[in-house]
């Protein structure tokens, strides 16, 4: 091989090199934003139970591989404000923040019952007294 064909090609391998670990050091800067570890849940107007407090790390840790935040938050972009949509009065559409929690933390918690039984599906299970 000659010199200049040899030079372009060890060129090449640097460069291809030198952008391969400027890309590894920029994807290990991205940081996704998982929200609050935890989080208290408060109903509006309830007296009747106390807050439950969410540990949200833990869900995300154990959450089932290939899922996202959709499989939690059927709005994921309005994730932080259900009460937007779910403070207001209940329609058809749009359950009270209460009723739309039970409905997916109890529903999944029922059907992973048998791979973890220590999901909680009582009242007292969540509400912490």
């Amino acid at each position: 091989m000659d010199t200049v064909r040899y030079r372009c090609l060890v060129g090449a391998v640097f460069t291809s090199a030198a952008l391969m670990i400027v890309g590894a050091v920029a994807l290990a800067g991205h940081r996704v934003d998982r929200g609050p570890a935890k989080i208290t849940v408060k109903t509006p107007g309830s007296t009747k139970k106390p807050p439950v407090t969410f540990d949200h790390a833990m869900h995300q840790d154990r959450v089932r591989s290939g899922a996202t935040c959709k499989t939690c938050h059927h709005n994921p972009e309005a994730r932080r404000d259900c009460l937007s949509c779910h403070g207001k009065p209940a329609n058809e559409k749009t359950p009270e923040l209460k009723d739309a929690l039970h409905k997916r933390c109890k529903g999944c918690h029922k059907k992973i019952a048998t791979e973890k039984p220590n999901a909680p599906t009582s009242c007292d299970g969540c509400h912490k007294k």
